[in-house]
């Protein structure tokens, strides 16, 4: 049924871990400009285009907001504000946290299965699938 798979992977729901969140964003922008000699501001960009490309069927009211210099991950909602990681919703947290660690893991041609993906996210995140009928 599915011959080009390579991998099936299981996330089980729970209490998100902010650190891994944070850890793995602050990872991926000091490998762009320490390893890949990429500007500071081009590292943020891309790590904005990545969460943008991997949430853009999700109605997110966030975006990613470059690190200052403690390495604080935070985003901006839409009037501007800034918002810790820490202050997101548990859903958000987690779905971020999963989404953009299968990213960077480039994991391709595989399924994905999350252990009740609905139970935490705020309800315009619930629906993975926006064009699925109830």
């Amino acid at each position: 049924m599915f011959p080009k798979l390579k991998n099936v992977i299981f996330y089980e729901a729970g209490i998100p871990d902010t650190k891994t969140a944070k850890e793995s964003i602050v990872r991926f922008i000091d490998s762009l400009i320490y390893e890949k000699d990429r500007k500071s501001s081009e590292a943020y960009s891309v790590t904005q285009d990545i969460l943008n490309s991997v949430f853009q069927d999700f109605d997110l009211q966030i975006e990613f907001k470059e690190p200052d210099r403690t390495k604080e991950v935070s985003f901006r909602n839409t009037r501007a504000e800034k918002i810790k990681i820490e202050e997101l919703s548990g859903g958000e947290q987690e779905l971020i946290t999963k989404a953009f660690s299968l990213y960077l893991a480039e994991v391709r041609d595989s399924i994905i299965l999350t252990d009740e993906p609905e139970s935490s996210p705020r309800p315009n995140w619930q629906n993975l699938c926006p064009n699925q009928s109830a």
